[in-house]
């Protein structure tokens, strides 16, 4: 969502800024990422504990919740660095273990874990509102394209990065935005990182990013 507000803030306010870094962005959702959300919140809003939203603070739809944040992390990151960092890798003392249809691998495992430290982080519903607005958020809203949008804006470089396996925004989401700004004659980069960690890239391989900024900021 942080490239959908800085690009909502410079259509907002033209002149805010002369410089704008974009990071993964798209101007709007595409369908994959979309049916991902929405499956999501059915996943938050089907939890008995939601109560259509009038839950209690102390009895939150944690099961909703967990298994929102399990499907999300699965492509938040890119089946290349799942299969360097697991592979079929199994748990320790797996055969110790009666239960079934319980985790067997340690990818399911670290997504489990992961899942249940979210659910301490993001009120249900503050969840729900931010997954809807990415899906809705349209950066031509209101103009027929996204060259059109961005006519108008004071900016003097521009600098959009994305990376080889991003499932969430896509690199033609990224090429989409830098043809809109290049028609309209800005001087605009375009940078595609080689990092494996998928959409959370930009949190984790500061190799890569941090030489891209520091070399745009410089």
């Amino acid at each position: 969502m942080g490239g959908m507000t800085a690009l909502s803030l410079i259509k907002q306010f033209p002149g805010i800024t002369h410089e704008l870094v974009l990071i993964s962005a798209a101007s709007s959702s595409r369908p994959f990422s979309i049916a991902l959300r929405s499956l999501q919140r059915s996943m938050i809003t089907s939890d008995p504990q939601w109560k259509e939203g009038n839950y209690n603070q102390d009895d939150l739809p944690l099961e909703g919740m967990k298994h929102a944040r399990f499907l999300g992390m699965i492509t938040y990151r890119s089946p290349t660095e799942w299969n360097k960092r697991f592979g079929r890798k199994l748990i320790q003392n797996i055969a110790e273990r009666a239960d079934l249809f319980g985790n067997r691998f340690q990818i399911q495992d670290y997504l489990k874990r992961r899942s249940d430290d979210f659910i301490s982080d993001f009120d249900p519903n503050s969840y729900l509102y931010l997954s809807n607005a990415i899906d809705a958020f349209d950066f031509a809203e209101g103009y027929d394209d996204i060259e059109e949008t961005v006519a108008n804006l004071d900016l003097n470089r521009v600098l959009i990065i994305g990376v080889e396996e991003d499932y969430i925004f896509p690199f033609q989401c990224q090429e989409d935005l830098y043809n809109a700004f290049s028609a309209q004659k800005y001087s605009v980069d375009l940078l595609k990182l080689p990092s494996i960690n998928g959409h959370d890239s930009f949190l984790v391989d500061n190799e890569n990013f941090g030489s891209a900024l520091a070399k745009f900021f410089k």
